[in-house]
């Protein structure tokens, strides 16, 4: 899945008013985290995604890992914590089919 493609995948289930830059930067986050976690790789080894057509790391079918991500940055900058506890619920649950 390219950058792009996991911005407009939650961006067509939740609309929203953040940048697609601020999006970039939360999946940036999200594969930094993918990269240590799971894969044991160190810092100055990761990757960060420079351009919407960068391929993100997950692949299918665990890349709607992004898909939760991005809603629930979403819910948790717009300030409604339920919905992000249901969809940080929803991103974990996905997590850990990734790394399993």
């Amino acid at each position: 899945m390219k950058v792009q493609e996991a911005i407009d995948m939650a961006d067509g289930v939740k609309p929203n008013a953040y940048s697609d830059a601020d999006k970039m930067a939360w999946l940036a986050e999200l594969e930094g985290k993918i990269q240590t976690e799971i894969f044991l790789l160190p810092l100055e080894e990761l990757e960060r995604p420079e351009s919407v057509t960068d391929e993100l790391i997950v692949p299918f079918p665990y890349d709607s890992i992004y898909n939760f991500w991005l809603q629930a940055m979403i819910d948790f900058h717009n300030g409604e914590y339920d919905r992000y506890d249901n969809t940080f619920a929803m991103f974990n649950e996905k997590w850990k089919d990734f790394e399993k």
